[in-house]
C-alpha cells in the first residue's frame, strides 16, 4: 500500500460559478561534550532560580548565530509524484514542521543531492520513501556524509535502501547509531516490551496484530528507543528498538507512522509527529514564528468566493422578488456585522455584461465594497476550474472540449422545437451564442470561455474590475484562487507583481469525517520560487458534497476549530464560503452560526489579506541567538507573534528586551506580541517564580481585539497606535494600582474617554467604545499625575 495514493478530502474543484535512557556518546568529540555540559549546567542554573529577577550572563560566546529553520525534504518523483503538494511530506509532515517553526524546502533526488560545501550540509533532512531508490548507493554515501558533518536526519517509512541488503542498510543506520539484522515479516511470536506513550499512539494505537518490523539494535548510548519489541527465540537479537531518536536524527519505519483504515479510506497518526521531530532535531526552547495568534488572541478572518453571485435565492421572503444570492449574503451575513471583517472575491465575469452579469450584479458589488468591514478582492475573471490546463494553454484544445460537451448534451427534438418557438416570440432560452461558452461545472476548464484565456486579464484584469466597483481610496488587496486552486508559478507571480496577496486551497478538515491531523494542511504551497497561501479552513463545498447537500453541514466546521485549538493551537479561525450560501436557508444559518460564535468569543478579527501577509512572512523571519535564553527576531514582515513551547516556567524580561508589547501564557506555550515599529526585536527570557505572582516592571499587553504599534510606556502611563474591528477589548498588566484615565483619539478628536481602576495585581481590563478600522491613538495614564 502506497500512502501517497490515499486521497485527501475533495477539493472544491466543482464549485458552481454559474449556479528513555540517554547518555553522552563516547564517539562525540571532547569539545562538543564540553559545550553540551556547559549549556546543560547553565540551563539548570536558570531553572533553579527562585526569583524572577533577571540574571546577568555573559553573551560573549554567542555571536548572533542565525538559527537555521529550514528542513530539506527529499522525495523521489519517479516513485511518488512530481508535484510537491502531492507528496506525503507536504500532506502529512509539513504542518507539524511549520508548527515547530520550520520551513520546508523540497528536493527531488532524481536531480542529484544538495551539495555539502564548506558552509555545511542541510542542518535538518526528512525523508519518507515507500520503496528502494534506483540509486541507493549514491544516496547512502551522500546522507552518511551529511550526518557525519552535522545533519539531523528524520527517516520515516521506507529508508530508501533495499533492506535485504543488510550491509548497505547498515551503512546508513550506523550514522544514526543503529544496526539492523534483517526484518521480521510475520511477527506472530513478537510482543511489545516497552512503548513510549508520548511518542506512539498519538491518534491511533498500534494495531493488536503488529505489522512487520526491522530488527534494530541500538549501538550508541545517546539513542532513545520509543518502542521495543521482544522478538522470537530464533531471532539474532532478543529485542528490536523499532522507533528511535538520537543526537543525529530519528527512525520510524512503515507500519509505525500512520494507520490506514481501508473501509473508510482514512489515515490517522500512530506516531506523534511533534514529539518525533522535537527529539530527532534536538531543538529545545527557541522562538517560533506563529501564524495563529495576534495580540495574544486566536485570529479570525472570513472570505467569500464569488461563485453563485447571480444565482436566485430560495430563501423566503427574498425568493419572492427574485433576489440574487449575493444580495442575501450582503443583507444577512455582512451588513449586520460591522465589527466582523470579510473579504469578498468577485468573479469579474459575473459582472461582465457580455459574459454572466445579471441585472443587479454591479449594484450589489458596489454596495458591498462601500461597507467599511468589507475588503475588496477578486476570485478571477473567467473562473478557471483547472489551473494546470492554462499553464500550456491551447485554444483549439479548449474549443474541442467545449464541442465534445455540446455534442453530449444536444437537446432532444422537443427541446429544439421549444427553443425555436421561444426564438420566434423573442423569449430567452439557454442556447444563445454566449451561453454555449458557459460551463456550469468543472467538466470544462473554466466557466467563461467566450474569449481565449489571457493570464494578464485573468489576474490584473480581474483586479481592475473589482477596483472599478470600489469607492475612492479603496483597492483590491487579495486574489482568491478558483476551481482546483492549483495555480501555476506564473499566475502566482502575477499576483505578487500586482501587489496583492493570494489565498485558497488546502481544504483543512479535522472532524468526525476526517478524523486526523493528517487532513490539516500546512501554511502554504510552493510552486517553483512562488508561494500560494492556503486558506485556514475549508469552505462549505467539502461539507455539502459539492453543493448537493446536506446544506447545513458547514456547522461541522466547529469540530475542526476545536481540534485545531486543543491540545495545541495549530490554526486560526477562517469562516470561508461562497455566494451560493445565500441560496439555501440551511447553509445561511450555518454560516451565521459561525459568525455570531466568533463575534462573542475572545478572538481578534482581521482581513483575509492580513492573514495572507502574516502567513507569507513566516518564511522570512530570521532568528539569531544572542545568549542562553536571548534572541533577536528580524525580517518579520507582517508577523508579530513569537511563541515558545513548553515555556510555563518562563517569562519575558522586559528590561533586557526591546520591541516587546506583551506576553501571554496559554496552554503550555508563551505567546509574545512584538511591536511592528521596531525593526529588530530582542526577546530575553527569565525564569518565573511559582511562589510569587507575575508583576512586570512596566505595562504590557495580555490580550486585545485590537493591534498595537509604536508603544511608549513607563510605570504609570502608556501610549500606542491601535487599529482593529469592533470595540477595543483589551487587558493590560503591570500598571500601578489605582485609577487610570483611558483616552482613544484620532488626531485631535477624542473618540472615547473613561476612568478605570486596575487591580491589586496591576491588571486593567477595558472595552473602549470606539471604532479603530482607521488607526487611533490610545493613552492610559495614572489619574493622580494629571
Amino acid at each position: 500500500m502506497k500512502l501517497h495514493n490515499i486521497p485527501r478530502q475533495k477539493r472544491h474543484n466543482s464549485k458552481r460559478s454559474k449556479v528513555k535512557i540517554k547518555y553522552k556518546s563516547a564517539s562525540r568529540s571532547i569539545s562538543i561534550v564540553a559545550s553540551s555540559i556547559f549549556s546543560s549546567v547553565l540551563f539548570f542554573f536558570y531553572i533553579s532560580q527562585s526569583s524572577i529577577a533577571a540574571v546577568s550572563l555573559s553573551t560573549e560566546a554567542f555571536s548572533g548565530t542565525l538559527f537555521d529553520r529550514t528542513v530539506v525534504a527529499l522525495f523521489d518523483s519517479s516513485s511518488e509524484t512530481k508535484n510537491i503538494d502531492e507528496t506525503r511530506i507536504h500532506k502529512y509532515l509539513e504542518l507539524p514542521l511549520n508548527h515547530l517553526g520550520y520551513k520546508v524546502t523540497y528536493w527531488d533526488i532524481n536531480r542529484g543531492f544538495p551539495s555539502i560545501t564548506e558552509s555545511g550540509p542541510p542542518h535538518r533532512i526528512v525523508t519518507w520513501f515507500d520503496s528502494p531508490l534506483k540509486r541507493p548507493n549514491l544516496y547512502i554515501r551522500w546522507l552518511s556524509e551529511a550526518i557525519k558533518t552535522g545533519t539531523h536526519a528524520a527517516i520515516l517509512g521506507h529508508a530508501g535502501v533495499n533492506q535485504e541488503n543488510l550491509a548497505n542498510f547498515n551503512v546508513l543506520l550506523r550514522e544514526l547509531g543503529l544496526k539492523t539484522y534483517g526484518n521480521v515479516v510475520i511477527p506472530y511470536k513478537s510482543e511489545i516490551q516497552s512503548i513510549d506513550s508520548s511518542m506512539l499512539g498519538f491518534e491511533h494505537p498500534l494495531p493488536p496484530i503488529l505489522p512487520g518490523y526491522p530488527l534494530i539494535q541500538v549501538l550508541d548510548t545517546d539513542i532513545t528507543s520509543h518502542l521495543s519489541i521482544r522478538t522470537f527465540s530464533e531471532a539474532p537479537i532478543g529485542q528490536s528498538a523499532v522507533v528511535t531518536t538520537g543526537s543525529h536524527g530519528g527512525f520510524a519505519p512503515t507500519g509505525f507512522v500512520l494507520f490506514y483504515e481501508p473501509t473508510i479510506n482514512r489515515v490517522q497518526w500512530i506516531l506523534n509527529p511533534f514529539a518525533f521531530f522535537e527529539a530527532a532535531f534536538g531543538d529545545s526552547l527557541r522562538p517560533i514564528p506563529d501564524v495563529t495568534t495576534i495580540s495574544g488572541r486566536r485570529l479570525y478572518f472570513s472570505h467569500i468566493d464569488g461563485d453563485g453571485w447571480n444565482n436566485p435565492t430560495e430563501i423566503s421572503p427574498y425568493s419572492e422578488s427574485g433576489t440574487l444570492s449575493s444580495e442575501v449574503v450582503l443583507r444577512e451575513l455582512i451588513a449586520p456585522y460591522p465589527d466582523m471583517p470579510v473579504s469578498v472575491g468577485l468573479i469579474a465575469g459575473d459582472a461582465d455584461p457580455e459574459l454572466g452579469a445579471a441585472k443587479d450584479s454591479v449594484k450589489i458589488a458596489q454596495e458591498l465594497f462601500r461597507l467599511p468591514q468589507v475588503e475588496v478582492a477578486t476570485h478571477s475573471y473567467s473562473h478557471p476550474y483547472d489551473w494546470e490546463f492554462f499553464e500550456n494553454y491551447k485554444r483549439d484544445v479548449e474549443l474541442e472540449m467545449l464541442s465534445q460537451v455540446a455534442r453530449e448534451s444536444q437537446p432532444k427534438p422537443y427541446q429544439k422545437i421549444l427553443n425555436n418557438l421561444a426564438d420566434a416570440f423573442g423569449l430567452d432560452y439557454f442556447n444563445t451564442e454566449t451561453d454555449k461558452y458557459i460551463s456550469g461545472s468543472d467538466a470544462l476548464p473554466r466557466t467563461y470561455m467566450k474569449t481565449p484565456f489571457d493570464l494578464q486579464k485573468e489576474i490584473k484584469g480581474a483586479l481592475e474590475v473589482a477596483n472599478s466597483f470600489a469607492p475612492e481610496g479603496k483597492h483590491a488587496a487579495l486574489y482568491q484562487w478558483s476551481g482546483n486552486t492549483n495555480p501555476f508559478a506564473a499566475a502566482i507571480r502575477m499576483t505578487r507583481e500586482a501587489d496583492v496577496r493570494n489565498i485558497n486551497g488546502g481544504d483543512s478538515r479535522f472532524d468526525a469525517e476526517f478524523p486526523s491531523l493528517a487532513y490539516v494542511p500546512p501554511i502554504a504551497r510552493t510552486v517553483d520560487s512562488e508561494r500560494q497561501i492556503y486558506a485556514v479552513n475549508s469552505n462549505e463545498n467539502t461539507y455539502t458534497n459539492d453543493w448537493s447537500g446536506p446544506y447545513y453541514a458547514q456547522r461541522f466546521l466547529s469540530q475542526t476549530l476545536k481540534n485545531t485549538e486543543r491540545p495545541r493551537r495549530l490554526k486560526g479561525i477562517n469562516v470561508y464560503y461562497h455566494m451560493y450560501t445565500g441560496e439555501k436557508p440551511a447553509s445561511l444559518r450555518a454560516v451565521k452560526h459561525h459568525i455570531e460564535t466568533a463575534r462573542s468569543a475572545k478572538l481578534i478579527p482581521i482581513k483575509a489579506s492580513e492573514y495572507a501577509a502574516l502567513a507569507d512572512s513566516f518564511f522570512s523571519v530570521e532568528i539569531r541567538e544572542l545568549g542562553p535564553i536571548k534572541w533577536s527576531v528580524n525580517n518579520r514582515g507582517s508577523l508579530q507573534t513569537i511563541r515558545f513551547d513548553n515555556a510555563e516556567n518562563f517569562i519575558v524580561s522586559l528590561s533586557d528586551s526591546q520591541g516587546v508589547i506583551g506576553q501571554r501564557h496559554y496552554q503550555d506555550s508563551l505567546y509574545i506580541t512584538l511591536d511592528p515599529a521596531i525593526t529588530e526585536a530582542i526577546i530575553a527570557l527569565k525564569v518565573r517564580s511559582a511562589a510569587t505572582p507575575f508583576l512586570p516592571p512596566e505595562p504590557e499587553l495580555v490580550d486585545s481585539r485590537w493591534q498595537f504599534s509604536n508603544l511608549v510606556r513607563n510605570d504609570c502611563a502608556l501610549r500606542a497606535q491601535a487599529f482593529g474591528f469592533g470595540r477595543g477589548e483589551m487587558t493590560w498588566r503591570g500598571l500601578k494600582t489605582g485609577k487610570h484615565r483611558i483616552t482613544v483619539r484620532r488626531g485631535s478628536r477624542i473618540l472615547w474617554q473613561q476612568s478605570r481602576s486596575s487591580t491589586a495585581e496591576g491588571l486593567l481590563r477595558l472595552e473602549a467604545d470606539a471604532q479603530a478600522i482607521s488607526p487611533v491613538e490610545i493613552l492610559i495614564e495614572c489619574e493622580h499625575q494629571k
